[in-house]
């Protein structure tokens, strides 16, 4: 399994041009992998740029947070089966 570095995450995260971005991490730590998000947002903490909130498993919860801040980009991350290996991060628009 890669773990992102603190390094890594623009590349993977950012978007040039963009006025700001956010990142909504997804997920219950006491259930396995849907933990995945909650780790990411502790990982992505204090990079420049980012703006992270780790919702839990109740991610309605970050729209009246992320939609008056208007942000350039959301990415939200989430554990799924989508059939490839541990680890494996797929990036869908």
């Amino acid at each position: 399994m890669s773990i992102l570095l603190r390094e890594d995450v623009r590349r993977v995260f950012w978007k040039t041009g963009a006025r700001s971005h956010v990142v909504i991490t997804i997920g219950n730590p006491l259930r396995g992998d849907d933990g995945a998000g909650p780790f990411l947002a502790r990982r992505l903490q204090g990079v420049p740029g980012l703006e992270v909130y780790d919702t839990g498993d109740r991610p309605e919860d970050a729209l009246n947070i992320v939609l008056p801040e208007t942000p350039g980009w959301v990415t939200l991350v989430d554990a799924a089966d989508f059939g490839g290996v541990p680890g494996e991060i797929r990036v869908i628009e």
